[in-house]
């Protein structure tokens, strides 16, 4: 992946909608972007990251800090 292949998965992973738009409105093609093992990466990216933000685990999280 190229530097911009690498900063559009990063927006789509973090939900980082302006930036996506900034990075289509200047060269960056979807269609090439989005193969089928990119895609399998961003649900696999965001259900890991989904799974990370559960109440259960911010509790966790919360209690080790404490």
């Amino acid at each position: 992946m190229d530097a911009l292949e690498d900063a559009m998965m990063d927006a789509l992973v973090n939900n980082r909608v302006e930036f996506v738009n900034l990075l289509l409105e200047n060269g960056v093609s979807m269609n090439k972007f989005l193969t089928s093992t990119r895609l399998e990466e961003l649900y696999k990216a965001v259900s890991v990251r989904l799974k990370l933000r559960t109440p259960n685990n911010m509790n966790s999280a919360f209690k080790v800090a404490l």
